[in-house]
This record gives C-alpha cells, structure tokens and sequence, in this order.
C-alpha cells in the first residue's frame, strides 16, 4: 500500500522561503563573459581567438545548466541568452532568443532587446536578405554599415522591444 502525504498550504512565512532565487553559477559564467568583452582589444586576432576559445568554455558549462533546466528566474535565462547570443552558430541564435522571450515572461524586461537582437543575428547569419529590427551592422571596406533592414517593420515594432527607430540606427553607421 502506498502512502499518501499531506501537503498543507503554506502560509505568508513559508511561501517567502520558497521564493526562487538566481542560480549563481549562470551569474558567474555571465560575469566572466562580461568581464573578457570588457578588456579585449578588439582589432587583436590572437586576442579574439582566445576569446572565442573562452566563449566556448562558457558556453559547454552553461549547456549542461540549460540541460540539467538549472535557470529559473528571469535573470537566468537573461544571462544564459547572452552567452548563446555570444556563440558562432545559427542555433546558438535562436537559443538565445528562446531564454531572452523566457526572461521577458519572467519578468525581466532587458530580455526585450536581446529578443530582437538575437533574431536580427540569426537573420543575418543565415544570409537572409533583410534583418527585422535593425540591430546589426557589418564592416564593408572598413567602413561601418547596418545590415539591410526589412522595409516593412516600424518603428513602433522596434520600441516594443527598445530598439531606436531606424533613422537613428542609420546614422550609427557614421561611428
């Protein structure tokens, strides 16, 4: 005979020790990452290989995280976004904008742009003719130039998901 546990509901006092918390290791592995694109020159080969060796440690410790479903808050899977947005590979793309959409419903509203980001990056990679949103530029001639946009996406698309309208994003490309 199997035995039946009783679950009594949980008062003001329990539920608040319950209250989920970021996982610290997906904060580190960001930290770290955030910490190599801080002092990285970025006209250094050897020094973007390194980095790019570096995002793949990252990225293979925060995979068995995703795997073992360790992200919990919207924090986490903000975090985890920005490592898969750092990676080389169309799927690492959508990765990313699958946690950003998760860390938006979470409640954590800087996802909004990494969703628009990460999809403009897969666009782009996966030589789409146009991006949506507008987030992402390529050097031509050493010359600074934003990826061609969809014509049909507004403005007011891009400000649900905090990207600047296009005018602004157009004279970035000066820089």
């Amino acid at each position: 005979m199997s035995e039946t546990k009783y679950e009594p509901e949980l008062g003001p006092q329990e539920e608040k020790k319950l209250e989920i918390t970021d996982n610290v290791e997906i904060q580190e592995i960001f930290d770290e990452d955030q910490e190599e694109r801080k002092k990285i020159n970025w006209q250094d080969q050897i020094a973007m290989q390194e980095l790019e060796s570096k995002d793949q440690e990252l990225m293979i410790r925060l995979k068995k995280l995703v795997a073992e479903e360790k992200l919990k808050t919207g924090a986490d899977y903000y975090h985890a976004a920005i490592i898969f947005q750092h990676g080389k590979l169309p799927d690492d793309y959508l990765k990313a904008n699958e946690l950003a959409k998760k860390s938006v419903e979470l409640g954590d509203s800087r996802g909004l742009l990494l969703v628009a980001t990460s999809w403009d990056r897969y666009l782009m990679q996966t030589n789409q003719p146009f991006q949506k949103y507008g987030t992402q530029y390529r050097t031509i001639d050493s010359k600074k130039e934003l990826y061609p946009v969809d014509p049909n996406t507004t403005d007011e698309e891009r400000a649900e998901f905090n990207v600047p309208p296009l005018q602004k994003l157009k004279e970035e490309e000066i820089i």
